[in-house]
């Protein structure tokens, strides 16, 4: 987890990557007594049109060839976007960038359709999921870029440094491999309010609230959307096979993690007040990431996202987005220790 400071001061000052699929550490909030008119600039980079259009010319051409006109086309017009400190190791600036590509290139090319679909969704609701977003949170003060790309297997979505600035990216060639369904829409909102809300400063449960409350914000901003939507993809976590991803054993957090309170809710209420000084490794891991820790067992990954969706839906008390957002996590840790309480309590009944 990050350093108490807010997002925002964190991005600005370090070029690290934060994480994917609502784990993204950028932007902060206006208290809700700081009545403060927002100014937001939210330019998307789309960098799609021209990769598609590259797709059309080179369909035919080996994937040898493929990989050397993207390393040309697409990269050699935006190698900001590709360097290591954004994509990581090997980025474009280093020596083995080339055969990351040509191991990229096989599975990319099975993807792209799933990829031209995901775009132009979005593309239609873009003007309008940007104004619903500055609607609802008037005060919204984050200015930076986000980008849509293809990112070469190095995450969904992510906060960096891009060329000195602040920015949000998507990599539709990932998000198109794990989730083929999802709604970038509700992802776009989810990620913006990262840059809104409270930082999270201990290890676990207010890290829950955070993710939570986001999830619980991009539905707010996204009416008619379904929680499967919202919440991330899991699946059953393996402990001799632990994987990022494992769409054989994919399951919908919104659709089996009712019938697992019973069983989940006791291990999580036990490390609700884990520290990343002072709890155990294995705590975080557990129930936000995929790769998850062998002791989840057989169980869902990520399940910390649903279990926060239904606590802040439990005790927002009806305040608004920009309400619940400027309150600091670590104030609300005893009232959802209650709520994961009555949730399991009535899991028995």
């Amino acid at each position: 987890m990050l350093a108490p400071m807010r997002r925002r001061e964190f991005l600005v000052t370090s070029g690290s990557a934060l994480g994917a699929l609502g784990a993204l550490g950028c932007g902060g909030p206006l208290g809700a007594d700081e009545p403060v008119a927002g100014n937001p600039r939210i330019e998307v980079v789309d960098l799609m049109p021209a990769f598609f259009a590259f797709c059309d010319t080179h369909r035919d051409v080996p994937d040898d060839a493929f990989a050397a006109g993207f390393v040309e086309r697409i990269v050699g017009a935006h190698p900001e976007v590709f360097a290591s400190r954004v994509i990581g190791a090997a980025g474009a600036d280093d020596a083995g960038f080339s055969e990351r590509v040509e191991r990229w290139v096989p599975w990319l090319r099975e993807v792209e359709p799933v990829m031209r679909r995901l775009h132009a969704d979005f593309s239609l609701d873009l003007d309008a999921a940007r104004a619903r977003f500055v609607e609802a949170l008037p005060d919204f003060d984050w200015r930076g870029r986000v980008y849509l790309f293809a990112s070469v297997d190095a995450f969904n979505g992510a906060g960096r440094m891009v060329a000195g600035e602040p920015a949000l990216l998507f990599g539709l060639d990932v998000i198109a491999r794990l989730q083929a369904d999802a709604n970038l829409t509700i992802l776009f909102h989810h990620e913006l309010f990262h840059m809104y809300q409270a930082q999270a400063r201990t290890y676990l449960a207010e890290a829950m609230w955070v993710e939570g409350l986001a999830t619980y914000a991009s539905l707010v901003l996204s009416p008619g959307a379904a929680d499967a939507e919202a919440l991330p993809v899991s699946h059953v976590h393996d402990p001799d096979d632990p994987q990022l991803a494992a769409p054989e054993r994919a399951v919908s957090l919104a659709a089996v993690m009712p019938a697992l309170v019973g069983e989940l809710g006791p291990m999580l209420r036990a490390r609700l007040r884990s520290r990343e000084g002072d709890g155990s490794e294995e705590d975080y891991p557990m129930f936000f990431l995929g790769r998850a820790a062998p002791s989840l067992g057989r169980r869902p990954v990520r399940s910390a996202y649903w279990f926060g969706l239904e606590i802040v839906r439990r005790i927002h008390r009806g305040r608004s987005l920009r309400e619940l957002a400027a309150i600091e996590p670590e104030t609300l840790v005893d009232d959802m220790a209650r709520a994961l309480d009555a949730m399991i309590e009535r899991s028995r009944s």
